[in-house]
């Protein structure tokens, strides 16, 4: 009986293993790939290790394909409108949830703002393109936050209602007893409550700010070119650099894995605030 228990254990063990391998594998081809040099990168057989440690990809990922100007472009992009998503968002999510009842059309409402996500990225192109050439944001970071802002903010508001509804209002009540006005409430009170949760939440706006490709590369051209728009480009580049490409997917890759890493005291809790009464 131990026996049959360890090797369970065992082929579990196994089975996971194998499975990380199929998944990490080509992250892992893509890193050891953007430190070799460009002749080792096409040899057949292939190197599954650098014989020789070079930054000359990164180099010449960061001046020759301009790749540092769409890092920093999809920088302003993804910090932007998350910020914006989040200035709108958590505010209104509290008024859902602390003055639901008071709102006029609170369902239509709370619908209407969920359609947003529901429907498909592809049927507001048009509008927005529309819109952005009249006003001359098209081709600027701030016509990608708009349009971020669109698919982020509904994700924001049904999120933080749910976690605003977890804190008892009593809670407000007792604080407006003892003279603090709404808004001090919200902001001394019930926001240091929700940090994880708002922490969590920004989390999956920057990912999909920072992945959105679709609206970036048929609102944008010349003047703002996110990370996301650069790497399928350089497929129609006349030489081709494999090692220079993975070292702008590494590149892409920073950010995203950076700021999981520092926020990963408060994801768990996050995600699971309100669970447990």
């Amino acid at each position: 009986m131990p026996f049959t228990q360890t090797a369970k254990k065992a082929a579990k063990t196994l089975l996971i293993i194998l499975i990380l391998l199929v998944f990490l594998f080509p992250i892992y081809w893509m890193i050891i790939t953007s430190f070799k040099p460009e002749f080792e990168a096409l040899l057949y057989p292939p190197t599954y290790y650098p014989t020789q440690f070079t930054l000359n990809a990164y180099l010449k990922g960061i001046s020759r394909y301009r790749g540092w100007d769409s890092f920093i472009d999809s920088i302003q992009v993804a910090a932007g409108s998350t910020m914006l998503a989040l200035t709108i968002g958590i505010p209104a999510a509290y008024s859902f949830s602390r003055y639901y009842y008071q709102i006029p059309k609170r369902k239509d409402l709370l619908f209407f703002i969920l359609s947003t996500r529901i429907l498909p990225p592809i049927v507001f192109i048009v509008p927005f393109f529309l819109l952005f050439k009249w006003s001359g944001l098209l081709d600027t970071p701030i016509c990608l936050w708009i349009v971020n802002l669109t698919f982020n903010m509904p994700f924001v508001v049904w999120v933080m209602k749910g976690m605003f509804d977890e804190i008892p209002k009593e809670l407000d009540q007792a604080a407006m007893l003892d003279g603090c006005s709404s808004l001090l409430v919200f902001r001394k009170i019930i926001l240091p409550l929700c940090y994880p949760s708002i922490i969590v939440t920004a989390l999956f706006c920057w990912i999909w700010s920072w992945n959105e490709f679709l609206f970036a590369s048929l609102l944008t051209s010349a003047r703002v070119r996110t990370i996301q728009v650069l790497i399928p480009s350089l497929v129609l580049s006349p030489v081709v650099e494999w090692s220079a490409y993975c070292a702008i997917g590494v590149l892409s890759a920073l950010p995203v894995v950076a700021f999981i890493y520092l926020i990963r005291k408060h994801l768990v809790r996050g995600l699971t605030f309100g669970i447990v009464k």
